[in-house]
């Protein structure tokens, strides 16, 4: 895998970095020993939040980089204080999870789940991943009440699944998209 950050919208911050980041996304893309690329960062591309939406600006460089770059197909966000997981055929072919886990009050959800998410939840939690070869499996486990939780789970089971299947070469060696299924119960 290669964990790449990317900054906050300071001005002009992301222009550069969807076009610094490049070279190494297409070092990893080229490395048959990196199965993953893997943004995170803070501010949320898609989001649902009460508190804070998407930005179409940042979702719209992650998009031109899965465009060039097939194993960039997973995005761990924050800033707004929910969990939520999109639908990676509406967003792009990008999966991306908003997991803050805590550190302030939850914000709350936007009336109305929209229909590029696949599944959310005002409610503190912490994300496991399980990294084999050619797959990540992601685990949500719910995590104590925080304050202003309106949703509810047991503290300590699994509320979500997820997993993103590494980019396969195709009959004509093109790397084609990556596939991603939920594993919830």
């Amino acid at each position: 895998m290669r964990f790449i950050s990317f900054p906050e919208p300071m001005t002009g911050a992301w222009e550069d970095w969807v076009n610094s980041v490049q070279p190494a996304m297409a070092a990893a893309q080229s490395d048959p020993s990196i199965q993953f690329i893997i943004a995170y960062g803070h501010r949320p591309a898609w989001s649902s939040g009460a508190d804070h939406s998407g930005d179409t600006q940042l979702a719209g460089y992650f998009a031109t980089l899965h465009g060039k770059y097939s194993k960039f197909n997973l995005v761990i966000q924050g800033h707004s204080h929910h969990y939520e997981r999109s639908v990676p055929s509406a967003t792009n072919g990008i999966l991306f999870i908003i997991g803050p886990g805590g550190g302030s009050s939850l914000g709350g959800l936007a009336s109305g789940q929209p229909s590029w998410s696949a599944y959310r939840l005002d409610h503190l939690e912490h994300i496991r991943l399980h990294v084999t070869q050619n797959r990540i499996d992601g685990y949500t486990v719910c995590g104590p009440d925080g304050s202003g939780n309106t949703g509810s789970c047991t503290q300590g089971t699994v509320v979500d699944t997820w997993s993103v299947n590494a980019a396969v070469p195709s009959s004509q060696d093109v790397i084609a998209p990556a596939a991603v299924r939920d594993l919830r119960p």
